[in-house]
């Protein structure tokens, strides 16, 4: 299967995973069973409080550190940094000490005991009250680890350390869990347990060991049968969890009496996830889209504490909540361009925020968008924009957040700035006036001239003449062969790639390189679907023979591939003339790079999908702006959509091609120079790509201007829809599986996707 279909294939196929597991590993030992369950309690209006923001600062040199090199306590935040020596393979470590009520931190390396030919890791880190900072490192043989994948540990030693907060060691035990399991640690693993001591959990063991000086003050059997994970709630209490069925079960573990006691049950269909983090208000933090809530096993209730726009985060880089006291919530961040970290300290204010809110919807929203969110409210002191992201609503089946919004959209609540999609029926809903045309918003910004921007994507996006849509960024679908076998070509279509295939020696069957009959109808559906569908006019046309071409050449695909057979031909079938064409999803010039370079490894042509209308190739928009007719704050709404249209956003696009003139040439230039000559490197580096092997070698001016022309050049959309693929390939595999004849599949086709839009559009 080739990635452009797997792409296509993640539309469709249910993959949705209902309730991510809560805890990370394993956990604990004899039951006193009396179970509750949740319940659902959301914070009102009447609560009278919300979070500002009163102290940001970022984590100095402090780079990414895993959420287990991660403890808080007594108001400060401890992270542990790896650090690698540049001149062998030994390591240190930065242990860093922020505290969150000032900003100040305090740091110091720690150089872990090394022994000849073995190398040491910190895996855990926690902190007492006092500041002192206890270990647990894994001292292992250099050779026996890299080349004894899945042995056992015998090779490997722990260790627990206390550190001083002057980064002193105070005392170092040996770890050895009876059970033989060092390895298996469970939840962070390791908990610094108020006036009891250090506990190390295992998945068959906890073990206390004593603060003062290391030594062992009870061992704790762990039946590992009905236990698989473990956290530490307020007041220092441990937890233990058991996954059952399509629940899982929380318990306390009792360390005086060394028992479980009451139970909580979590449904499966609450698909939160728990949120590395340590509270002394709540027992654990979950987090899902719409934003973050409190568990308290106690009373079993789980409270909404705020949205991610209430304390302008974005929540993809979110990696530790802190619950200091009653007043405070510190959220640790991680940036994902250059993985430092941020610290933003937030404080209980009672009374309500001013800002008047406008809401986005949209479905599974990727950080880009979020982040651009963040960066409008914190610079809007009068409005702030509030995310709805509809995914929330896949609990039970996978495209139920889709349906959502379009009950919302069709309902008149629909939110005032429409994050779209090729599975929203734009044009249903601007027949109806829903969705606001933005031409006069175009004409009358200041900072936007229409000419600026490349006119073939503007005008694709358009409907009766009018922009009801921004799309700020594209991608183009398409189909490439070498120029060599179709340069003469005379007419593109299925019957004359199949002629020109058997010219050369290929099968019907290699023609695509490793393609199934599904993914091949997707593909043609993705490229080709205005040829068949148009929503505009609500009619489809499957029975003039176009269709039927294209089933008789899908026909002799195989119905599946395996793994292996597919990375046996990808990488070698075009460039040694095993296949004619392959299908590609550029979002970059690298993209044709790699086809011409990497798998052609000679010129190639963008010849387009064959038998379709226009060049064959398609615009693909990953966004798509839309704003509420009936929105009360236009205007707001204009000033956060046209954010990306701008230079700020569309000279800084990374994944597809700006629809900025300026911006999409200035990417065609940097295509034709190397990556040394870009960084001002006389390196140049290989690209591995599978099996290929790359050169540091630009596409020559002839290459980027034929693309750049090409690209100018597609008129059309994709015109995606979910349910019609649907019927397509059902009715489309039942001529697959010779159980109707092409013609009858045809006729079905055109009757039911027919219906489907009379209903629907």
């Amino acid at each position: 299967m080739n990635n452009y279909g797997m792409n296509i294939l993640r539309k469709i196929v249910v993959l949705f995973i209902i309730a991510l597991f809560l805890f990370q590993e394993m956990a604990c030992g004899t039951e006193k069973k009396r179970e509750k369950t949740v319940s659902d309690v959301k914070r009102s209006e009447t609560d009278g409080y919300y979070y500002a923001e009163k102290a940001c600062f970022d984590g100095g040199d402090v780079r990414y550190c895993d959420p287990s090199s991660i403890s808080c306590r007594n108001g400060c935040i401890y992270t542990c940094e790896e650090q690698s020596s540049d001149k062998d393979d030994s390591l240190s470590y930065n242990i860093t000490c922020f505290n969150t009520s000032d900003g100040d931190s305090v740091q110091f390396k720690y150089d872990p005991e090394v022994f000849a030919d073995n190398i040491t890791y910190v895996i855990k880190i926690c902190a007492d009250d006092e500041g002192n900072i206890y270990i647990l490192e894994r001292n292992e043989n250099r050779e026996k680890s890299s080349n004894s994948e899945g042995e056992e540990d015998g090779n490997k030693i722990f260790n627990i350390v206390k550190l001083g907060k002057d980064g002193k060691e105070l005392w170092r035990t040996e770890y050895n869990s009876a059970g033989g399991c060092n390895n298996c640690f469970m939840g962070d693993g390791l908990y610094y347990i108020d006036e009891k001591g250090v506990l190390i959990c295992s998945a068959t063991h906890f073990i206390l060991y004593s603060e003062a000086n290391g030594s062992i003050i009870r061992d704790y059997d762990i039946d590992k049968s009905i236990v698989d994970g473990v956290f530490c709630g307020k007041e220092d209490k441990i937890y233990v969890s058991e996954h059952k069925g399509t629940e899982t079960i929380i318990k306390e573990f009792d360390l005086d009496e060394g028992a479980i006691l009451d139970s909580l049950v979590i449904p499966e269909k609450i698909m939160f996830g728990i949120q590395k983090s340590y509270s002394y208000v709540c027992d654990m933090f979950l987090m899902d889209s719409k934003g973050i809530y409190e568990i308290d096993i106690e009373t079993f209730r789980k409270k909404y504490i705020c949205s991610y726009t209430d304390i302008n985060v974005n929540r993809d880089n979110i990696i530790y909540v802190y619950q200091p006291n009653e007043n405070n919530l510190i959220i640790l961040l991680m940036n994902l361009t250059d993985q430092r970290l941020e610290i933003k300290r937030y404080e209980k204010q009672y009374g309500k925020d001013e800002k008047e809110v406008l809401t986005m919807g949209g479905y599974d929203i990727d950080s880009d968008i979020r982040n651009a969110v963040i960066d409008f409210n914190a610079s809007n002191n009068k409005y702030r924009i509030e995310i709805i992201d509809y995914s929330i609503y896949d609990v039970e089946e996978y495209g139920a957040g889709i349906l959502e919004l379009n009950k919302d959209i069709i309902s008149g609540t629909m939110p005032d700035i429409l994050l779209a999609s090729s599975q929203i029926p734009i044009e249903s809903y601007i027949s109806k006036r829903i969705i606001e045309p933005l031409d006069e918003y175009l004409k009358n910004d200041p900072e936007i001239s229409y000419d600026d921007y490349l006119p073939n994507v503007m005008n694709s996006f358009k409907t009766e003449g009018k922009m009801y849509s921004l799309v700020p960024v594209f991608r183009i679908s398409s189909v490439v062969a070498k120029t060599s076998e179709v340069k003469e070509c005379d007419g593109w279509s299925i019957k004359k790639m199949r002629q020109i295939a058997r010219s050369r020696g290929i099968e019907d069957i290699d023609i695509f390189g490793p393609i199934t009959q599904g993914n091949f109808i997707y593909t043609a559906l993705e490229l080709s679907a205005s040829d068949y569908v148009s929503l505009d006019n609500h009619t489809c046309n499957f029975i003039d023979g176009r269709f039927k071409e294209l089933l008789e050449y899908a026909d002799n695909l195989p119905k599946e591939i395996t793994a292996e057979e597919f990375d046996s031909k990808k990488y070698v079938c075009y460039r040694n003339g095993k296949a004619l064409c392959n299908v590609v999803y550029m979002s970059c010039f690298d993209d044709y790079r790699i086809q011409a370079q990497g798998f052609f490894d000679e010129p190639i042509t963008l010849i387009g999908f064959p038998g379709t209308q226009g060049n064959g190739s398609v615009l693909v928009a990953p966004i798509i702006l839309c704003m509420s007719a009936n929105s009360h704050n236009k205007d707001v709404a204009w000033d956060f959509m046209s954010s990306f249209m701008k230079d700020e956003f569309q000279n800084n696009v990374v994944s597809g091609f700006p629809v900025k003139k300026d911006a999409f040439y200035a990417l065609a230039d940097k295509a034709t120079k190397s990556q040394a000559e870009l960084n001002g490197s006389d390196i140049r580096e290989t690209l591995s790509i599978g099996q290929l092997k790359l050169d540091d070698m630009p596409l020559t001016d002839d290459e980027v201007e034929n693309v750049v022309k090409h690209i100018e050049s597609i008129d059309n959309h994709t015109v995606y829809n979910m349910k019609i693929a649907e019927i397509v390939l059902e009715e489309s595999s039942l001529y697959f599986e010779k159980q109707r004849n092409v013609d009858e599949v045809c006729d079905t086709i055109q009757s039911r996707v027919t219906l489907y839009l009379e209903e629907n559009h």
